[in-house]
Order: structure tokens, then sequence, then C-alpha cells
């Protein structure tokens, strides 16, 4: 369904909503038109109704940006590990918005598959993410999340040094919490210069300052970001699981490879599927193929993959004598191929990943095995090989011997009976707590519980209560200064008519925190039997809400406000119902929403609407509207009103009569 600047993606009840980057195209089935979304709101469309997780039972639907500008090659090779997120969030009833470099498209109900052409991204299957984008893509990335209309969360998808000043400079000032979703280290060039590698240094203490959680792909990946000054509550392991939904039910087996490569079928079968760089130690494997020529002749190998170094693994490979005789490279195959080779092979071989010049991957192709039902080959130490002992799910190889290797290998095939049960381990370890699915879920609570955590309303509502209390120290600063003189003229008239001028009242103020109020003492002119001028100085210092100046002390010392709900008596803290008690929230001000709507027609009941009104809907604006109608009411002579009084009980007693008549 094509929506003008972008496109829903429907997965069964949900839909997911695509933004473009870059310059229009057409490509895939669903017409997709991408735009380049500078300052340009993103279209907001229809919300489907799905099945609500636990937290959404709780509150509303989230609206999540997924920013993942990295695209794959147009064949769909590998996990697509932002689309199986996507999903998840989606089929949990959230809306998804995922940003995207410029030539995407996808299709499915129940999947997505995406399509890649002339990114500025683009990146190749099997080949280590590059740092190469500059401040133009940022800028553009920050303009497009300005485009979204007020996000709960933000996942960060990319390399830490591709664009991570924008995520957080775009998460600090929206108020948005940042996840990153580390599925790999990006490589670092290293012939940069001093100026370079400060920069990166200082975007990558910007993301230890604003993300709040990070998913890392792997125990190894996890390590670098606490390494890196992240706390290491805030980092958690979620790797990409096994996709069962891909091996099962049995799917049939092509014949399509093994008739290119027939010999691979006559013999034990070891298939390693995955990339092919530096970072993995796959010239190993083909000396554990060498030596297996002389220990078991009839072993086969195939790598499976596409990377840098495939050109120089070949080369290596005839050197040793062994390609072609009983080690083959079979190019890449779309995922949807993959079970045709794994569901063939004796046992499957899982190289750990190892950094070179920073980057890094998750070495995720352990997970393809087993969710084949395939024994697992661990080449060398790490948390692969660690998994595999834990459960038998395989054997586990010595890194750096060769023939060892070779010799372990044959004699784990050798046992069909140990190689039936470690496959059935391993497709227990599958379909249980590496599950793909199930890690989707913990991702997605894990995702809701971080917008439950570090809401975007209460982050920006702290900032603007922050806000609000400089304003008042300065401005309540200025106008004691301004009208001290006023106030000394005042204290000079109570003391000329024989009166105390201050008084210092009991009132409930901020968490029902009790404080002393203080005003000029007009109360004693009620006690006047006689009109005189001392009478009238009171009524005129209460009209014009003057007898309310020493206020101003108790907005300096942080008991007051200048916008807020009034001040009752303290002991009227105990007849608050809940929903009363949320006036208390916020601290009382000198005026407030209740003073100047309604004034003296004003009901208990009324006021203590206005006020809670007020605490859930405050804002610096509304702030400043109230000072403009009170300001407005003062000039017009009509005071800065007052609390429900005049024929009117007092609170306490009326709550007292009702509590009384509830007990009979």
């Amino acid at each position: 369904m094509q929506l003008g600047r972008g496109f829903w993606v429907t997965l069964g009840d949900q839909c997911l909503y695509f933004v473009g980057l870059g310059s229009p195209n057409e490509c895939g089935p669903l017409q997709f038109v991408p735009s380049f979304a500078l300052l340009v709101a993103c279209l907001r469309g229809r919300r489907y109704k799905a099945p609500m997780s636990l937290s959404q039972k709780l509150g509303s639907p989230l609206h999540i940006v997924i920013i993942d500008p990295w695209v794959q090659t147009p064949e769909n090779l590998g996990h697509d590990r932002t689309a199986a997120i996507a999903k998840s969030l989606a089929l949990g009833g959230h809306t998804v918005t995922r940003l995207t470099a410029r030539g995407h498209s996808a299709t499915g109900t129940e999947r997505m598959r995406m399509i890649a052409k002339f990114a500025p991204l683009a990146r190749r299957f099997g080949h280590p993410a590059t740092a190469t984008p500059g401040f133009g893509h940022g800028l553009r990335l920050f303009f497009a999340l300005l485009g979204q209309p007020s996000p709960d969360v933000v996942i960060w998808r990319t390399p830490p040094r591709a664009g991570g000043f924008a995520a957080s400079c775009f998460a600090r000032l929206s108020g948005t919490p940042l996840v990153i979703d580390a599925a790999e280290l990006s490589r670092t060039d290293p012939r940069q210069n001093f100026f370079a590698r400060l920069i990166d240094a200082l975007k990558l203490r910007a993301l230890t300052w604003t993300a709040r959680f990070v998913l890392a792909a792997s125990p190894d990946i996890k390590s670098w970001y606490e390494s890196n000054g992240f706390a290491p509550a805030k980092v958690s392991v979620q790797p990409d699981g096994c996709d069962t939904a891909l091996f099962l039910p049995t799917r049939d087996v092509s014949t399509t490879v093994f008739e290119k490569y027939p010999q691979l079928i006559r013999g034990p079968l070891c298939v390693y599927a995955g990339s092919l760089h530096r970072g993995r130690r796959i010239a190993e494997v083909l000396e554990i193929a060498a030596a297996m020529q002389s220990i078991a002749p009839d072993v086969r190998f195939a790598i499976v993959g596409d990377g840098p170094d495939r050109l120089d693994l070949n080369a290596y490979a005839a050197r040793l004598d062994v390609l072609e005789k009983n080690l083959w490279f079979v190019p890449a195959v779309p995922r949807a191929e993959l079970p045709a080779i794994l569901n063939a092979a004796a046992i499957v071989l899982a190289v750990p990943s190892r950094p070179v010049d920073g980057a890094l991957d998750a070495a995720s192709h352990i997970f393809d095995g087993l969710a084949a039902g395939k024994p697992i080959a661990v080449l060398g130490e790490g948390w692969q090989r660690d998994l595999i002992d834990g459960r038998q799910a395989g054997v586990a190889l010595p890194l750096g011997n060769a023939e060892a290797a070779a010799r372990d290998l044959a004699d784990f095939l050798r046992d069909g009976d140990v190689v039936r049960r470690a496959g059935k381990q391993g497709l227990a370890l599958a379909s249980g707590k590496h599950n793909a699915e199930r890690i989707a879920g913990d991702v997605r609570q894990t995702i809701e519980k971080v917008a439950a955590t570090y809401s975007r309303a209460a982050v920006l509502r702290r900032r603007a209560l922050f806000v609000k209390r400089a304003l008042d120290i300065g401005i309540g600063l200025a106008v004691l200064v301004i009208m001290s003189p006023l106030v000394l003229g005042i204290a000079a008239g109570f003391l000329a008519a024989g009166w105390a001028p201050f008084a210092s009242r009991l009132r409930g103020g901020r968490r029902g925190k009790p404080f002393g109020l203080y005003t000029f003492d007009t109360t004693k002119a009620d006690r006047e039997l006689v009109l005189s001028w001392r009478t009238t100085f009171a009524h005129v210092l209460r009209r014009s809400a003057l007898d309310r100046l020493p206020e101003l002390v108790n907005v300096v010392l942080g008991d007051m406000s200048l916008v807020g709900p009034r001040p009752l008596p303290a002991e009227y803290t105990t007849y608050y119902t809940e929903a009363q008690l949320r006036r208390l929230d916020m601290r009382p001000g000198l005026t407030g929403w209740a003073q100047v709507n309604g004034r003296q027609g004003l009901t208990w009941d009324d006021m203590f609407t206005h006020d809670a009104w007020y605490v859930k809907n405050f804002g610096l604006g509304l702030d400043l509207k109230v000072l403009w109608k009170t300001l407005i009411g003062l000039l017009l002579g009509r005071g800065l009103g007052a609390l429900p009084a005049g024929p009117l009980p007092r609170f306490d007693e009326i709550e007292a009569r009702r509590q009384g008549a509830e007990d009979v």
C-alpha cells in the first residue's frame, strides 16, 4: 500500500511505516517512493488493531523509530536482524517506523524483505561495515528524525561511528530514549589522523552519555561497549537466535547446489556458511581439510559465503592442494535456500570472530546450524564453545593444530550415535533459550521497559520543571529587588497602624510537606469594629494582591512557584481523595489555573478539578498564559483571585461531616 512519501508494510494485522532518505526510485511490488525527509513530517497512517503485549495492556502502544541505513545486497543474503526486531515490535501492537537509506523496498505479510539500490551506505554480504558516512549523512538523519511524530523510543542499528552523533543529539534534545542495537562494530581506518580519532572519541562519549540501553549481538560486542564506558547494567546480550521457522517443518532439499558440486554428497559433509574476511579464521579450516586428506579422505568441506578474502582463501586452498579435492567454495546463497545445504551436512563448522582494525561481527552463523538440528564443530575458544560444551551439542576443535583438530573431527563423525545425540541437543537449544522468536520477544520487552523507565513525556516534564524552577528563582529575586521599596513602605504602614506587618501561616506544600507561608497580615482588619484608614489600607492590599508580595520569599526558597495550585492549610491534606492529592505533585503558586478561571464563583470541587487539570497538563506555555491572565486581572482591578470562601464552610469541615455520614 503506497502512502505518499513512505509506505506501510503489513504484517498480519500490523503495519510498519518505512521512510526513505534518498532520491525518488521505484523498486519492488509496493512501488516504494522514498523522499529526502528534510524537515518534512512523516505521514501518519491508520493504526491497526493488534494483539497487545503486557506493557500495552497497562498503557498505550508505542511509536518506535528504527534507524538502519546499512542495506544488504539485493539477493537478500544473511539474517535481517532489524526486520526481526521490527516484526516483533509490530506484532506486539506498536507502530514501527524504520528509517532507511534510499532504494529500500519490502514485501510480505508475515516477514519482510528489503532491496537496496544506490544506497549511500550500501554493503555486500560477508563484508565488514565501514565508517565512511560524513557530515551530510548525519545532518539528513537528524532532520529525518525531527520529522517523526513524537517517537517513544529510537533504536539505532548501526556501528557506533556511523551517524551516532546525530542520533545522540536528537535523543538528548527531544528527550526520547535511545537504544543501540549493536549487531557489529565497524572498521576503523588505521591511517586516521589525530583529529579524526578525537572526533570518533567524542562521538562515542556522546553515545555513552545518551544511550539508555545496548542490545549486543554477542558477548564480545558487549565487552567492547563495557570497556568503552557503558555501564554493564545497561548492556545485555541479545543474539540473532535460531530461526527454526526457516528449517521447520522439514523442507524439500534442493538439488541445485549438489548438481553443480556432486562431490559434496560422496561422504560426510562439513559446512561453514558465513562471512569470509580476516575476522574469521577460515584459513584454519583449510588447514584442517588438508590434514583430513590423510586421516579420513571421504570427509568433505564446503565453504559457503562471500567476503573480501574469498580470492585469497581460494589461492591458499590451491596451495594446500585441497581445492576441489575435499574442499569446495560455494557462492553465497539466498537465506531461503540455506536449509538445502545445512540439511545435507553431517556437521556445521562455527568459527568465532576476532576484531580486525576495530571491526567485529557477532559470528551468528552458529545459530543456523543449531536450527537445522546439526552438531556443531567449534574452532578455538569463545562463547560459542561454552554454548556447545554446556549441552554437548558438538565437538570443540583445538586452534593452531590442524592435525589434532582433523583427528578429533574425524573421530566425532565416525560415531553415529554421538552425532545424532549432539544434533538433538543442538535442536533443543534452538527451540528453547536461543530461539529467535523468544529472543525477539525479550528484545521487545526490553524496549518496552526502556520506554516505561525513560518516558519521553517524563523527561520533558522534568526539563520543564527545571526551567520553571530557574525562572521562579530569577523572576522572584528580580521582583523582590525591584519591589523592595514598596515592601518597606507597606511594612511601615502596618507599623503606623500598630500592627505587626508579617505573618507566617502553616500550609501544605509539594508532596504534602508543610511550610510557613509569608504574607502581610491583613486579617487584623477583620477584627476592627469601626471603619478607619487601617481597614481601608488592608482592603486595598487585598484587592491589589500586594498582601502576597512576601510570598515571593517562599518562591525563592523553593516552597512555592510563581504558578501552581494555591497553598491550602496543612491540615486539609488528611481529607484529600486520591485524585485531590495530585495537586501536591507540584509546588503551590502565587497564582494558579483555578484562580484565573472562576475566581470567587468556584466551589471546592471546581478548584480541585482545575488544579488536577493544571498538574496533568503543565507546561511553560500554560504558565505564561496564567501569568498573562493574572496581570490582566490585576490591571482591571480583579485581584489574583482567592480560595473558595465567604458562605462556603472550611474544606476540612465539609469532609469531616461527609466522612462522619459514611461511617454512620
